[in-house]
């Protein structure tokens, strides 16, 4: 959301699609024809957010406001007898209802006007962090998503993690991304800054990661974390179903800092992006 508002650069009201029983009617209802509903969210297009987008529908067809999409994506989960992914006629109806459409990686196009886009966070954190990219320690990060991967594989990469810390004189850390308490998100930041490596099994960990040069080794259970690697032309990640200590440590190993040249053009390309959705915006006006 912090990446969105950076990129387009015109303020507005912001609601968030979590758990409610009556997903967004309030909000959606206060609009009118003038307005523009921007929606971003790497795992929006997820059979969990089907009431959000049959709300949206419904109230776009009752309001007649205006819907952009700026870096969604969806969450496809490896290893599941079912797809997660929402309904193909629901998806359809949202891209033809939508008047610009930026969609990220691994998500197929469903027509012309879509346009792939890195995820606008990244501008977030190049734009705020940016003058932390040197300031490392010998120490090595696990970002974890134990809900994604399962708590037995989970405390499996812990151990692995911790015994190449052990043998390489690295100290250890993890973070699960979440944000609790009394904690801030800069809190959270603190942690990547002062790592040398990060292994992360969260999409936003390989994310913020890869936008501070950082060393990433990013392991896989989810596609969009593919189609994350193939948006920056990254080294494959690893496979959570195939993984081993010695697969792990070669991969620690061979890791590599992402270069500042193709940080600054994925944060060029967010940046058009954004300026292309302002235009529309105020041309509409």
């Amino acid at each position: 959301m912090l990446g969105v508002k950076l990129a387009v650069q015109i303020s507005g009201e912001v609601e968030f699609m979590e758990l409610r029983k009556s997903p967004f009617s309030y909000f959606l209802d206060s609009m009118t024809k003038d307005d523009t509903l921007i929606i971003g969210g790497g795992g929006l297009f997820k059979d969990y957010f089907y009431n959000f987008w049959h709300n949206i529908l419904k109230f776009k067809n009752i309001k007649n406001f205006k819907i952009i999409l700026f870096g969604l994506g969806v969450c496809d989960h490896k290893n599941k007898k079912k797809s997660t992914i929402l309904d193909e006629s629901l998806i359809n109806e949202i891209m033809e209802k939508s008047e610009l459409k930026y969609i990220r990686e691994p998500f197929k196009k469903y027509d012309d006007n879509m346009l792939y886009t890195h995820c606008p966070s990244m501008l977030y954190i190049y734009e705020n962090y940016q003058n932390f990219f040197v300031k490392t320690e010998k120490k090595l990060l696990y970002v974890s998503h134990k809900d994604l991967i399962g708590k037995n594989k989970d405390n499996e990469i812990k151990k692995f993690l911790k015994d190449y810390c052990l043998l390489n004189n690295f100290s250890y850390s993890e973070v699960d991304n979440i944000v609790r308490g009394n904690m801030k998100a800069s809190d959270l930041m603190k942690f990547y800054i002062n790592s040398e490596i990060v292994v992360t099994t969260r999409l936003h960990g390989y994310i913020i990661a890869r936008t501070l040069g950082k060393r990433v080794v990013a392991i896989s259970n989810d596609n969009k974390i593919e189609g994350f690697a193939k948006s920056i032309d990254d080294v494959k990640p690893l496979d959570c179903c195939k993984i081993n200590k010695e697969i792990l440590s070669n991969a620690i190993d061979s890791s590599t800092n992402f270069s500042q040249e193709k940080i600054e053009e994925c944060i060029k390309e967010i940046k058009l992006k954004g300026e292309m959705i302002k235009n529309f915006i105020l041309q509409a006006e």
